[in-house]
């Protein structure tokens, strides 16, 4: 634990003093302007959006102009733009022309199209690594579409056609289609015994011999579609099916035999999601909630229940450089749901603290608090010499963070869970004996491209440490 904490130390250090050397030419991300606050502003203007369409950025003003803006409007302006995920800085100045009043909005296009090989993690798990090829275009048309197409090898090998449209004509409307095949790893059994290394050697052979040989759920040929409507600029339903069709080996355990050979799994699920965050790769303010009912099966040879998934999300600003996020998720399952489609901890959804520790249940419960300090706040730098795609190199940001965090999770209802050679159905209650608490805290780097870079040291409730390095934002 010592050198953990001696690395997050020396990782400050370095950091700070790069910055300190000023080696890029630097600036401050503000809305700029010698101005009184509010302003009537007449209209628009956009600037450095070579292939994104104007109206792409246009349209996620949530005000008809003319109109009188604060200050705070035109920090809203800014932060919406900034949540396309299409540029590395967003600037937003109120210029008059002798005349009007005109908001200009100044925008740096990151890099669209990726034509990469594919190297990436399962689960969060570095041990779980998959590698092929991919071609991305995440503003396609100039318009914000999503258009993939691409294939990996080594964990869960895939490949897979996705496409997305956030906004659908002038009716507002979403759209997604996706496909895909895939050979994939059943993260079940992984959780009947969370620790083998604990064994004794007659255990590990057993299971070694009954389990572990149930790696794989199948191969799996799904479609999806999604359709959906924004009611506004915050808030949007989508109405989601995807059917898969899943062979599942022969070599799995007596008490999973009845999955063996081919099913067919559709599943239903309508959504609804306001979202009101600030920033979506580093929320200071606001909140986020997000409501799923899913219908699995619909007729008698299918396994048929329901599920309740609830997200909730709020984020308070105490001070410029303070705020303070708290979570709680909860996912709820009326019946026992296919052996692909379990509640887990320990893949998607963790307890830091616990945080490689895995367990399955029939239903699902986490809540989280963080407080977000700002050490360095966002600015940015320019590769004035970059030898190829200088423009791509241009406005990149950097900055960084404290966060001091908590989380507890649960799992309840059906479990199942190995003792000695038996595989034990359970069906422990909801309580707080049952919740798995950790704590701790973590320099977080604000990055181009990538955006978030977080190295955490945490400590479950039993006192025992880990050393955490995740890229995203935890909520």
């Amino acid at each position: 634990m010592k050198n953990h904490l001696k690395s997050l130390i020396f990782l400050t250090a370095t950091v700070t003093l790069t910055i300190a050397a000023g080696l890029f030419a630097q600036e401050r991300d503000a809305v700029q302007g010698y101005v009184e606050f509010p302003i009537r502003i007449d209209t628009v203007w956009v600037s450095g959006n070579d292939k994104t369409r104007d109206e792409v950025i246009t349209r996620e003003i949530p005000f008809t102009l003319p109109a009188e803006l604060s200050l705070e409007d035109v920090q809203l302006i800014q932060n919406r733009v900034s949540n396309l995920f299409l540029f590395n800085r967003v600037m937003v100045t109120v210029v008059n022309d002798g005349l009007r009043n005109i908001l200009n909005i100044e925008v740096a296009e990151i890099y669209y199209i990726y034509p990469v090989p594919v190297l990436f993690r399962h689960d969060r798990t570095w041990d779980r690594i998959s590698y092929g090829f991919q071609l991305a275009h995440i503003n396609f048309r100039g318009r914000g579409e999503y258009l993939s197409v691409g294939g990996w090898g080594g964990f869960n090998p895939a490949f897979y056609v996705r496409y997305s449209n956030p906004w659908v004509t002038k009716a507002r409307y979403t759209l997604g289609l996706s496909f895909y095949w895939r050979k994939n790893r059943n993260p079940l059994v992984e959780t009947l015994d969370p620790e083998p290394e604990t064994l004794s050697a007659e255990r590990a052979d057993f299971y070694e011999n009954e389990y572990s040989g149930f790696t794989v759920d199948g191969r799996q040929l799904a479609f999806g579609l999604s359709l959906g409507k924004r009611l506004s600029h915050y808030t949007r339903i989508n109405a989601n099916l995807d059917i898969r069709r899943i062979r599942f080996d022969e070599d799995v355990p007596a008490a999973f035999s009845e999955y063996i050979g081919y099913h067919t799994y559709p599943r239903a699920e309508l959504e609804l999601r306001d979202d009101r965050r600030d920033l979506f790769e580093y929320p200071r303010q606001g909140h986020y909630l997000q409501w799923v009912i899913t219908r699995s099966g619909f007729t008698a040879d299918q396994n048929r229940y329901w599920r309740l998934h609830l997200d909730h999300r709020k984020y308070f600003r105490i001070q410029e450089h303070f705020s303070l996020g708290v979570r709680n998720l909860t996912t709820l399952t009326s019946d026992e749901p296919n052996l692909s489609d379990w509640t887990f901890l320990g893949y998607g959804e963790r307890v830091r603290g616990y945080y490689f520790d895995r367990d399955n249940g029939q239903n699902r419960m986490l809540n989280s608090v963080e407080a977000r300090i700002s050490l360095l706040p966002v600015r940015y730098f320019s590769w004035k010499n970059a030898p190829f795609l200088h423009r791509y190199f241009q406005q990149l940001k950097y900055g960084m963070s404290l966060a001091l965090f908590a989380d507890s999770g649960t799992l309840w209802g059906i479990r199942y869970h190995l003792e000695e050679e038996d595989l034990i159905r359970s069906n422990p209650p909801l309580a707080l004996r049952n919740f798995f608490s950790g704590y701790g805290f973590g320099i977080h780097l604000h990055l181009p491209y990538v955006y978030l870079m977080r190295f955490e040291q945490a400590w479950s409730d039993q006192g025992d440490g880990q050393f955490i390095i995740e890229a995203e934002v935890a909520f």
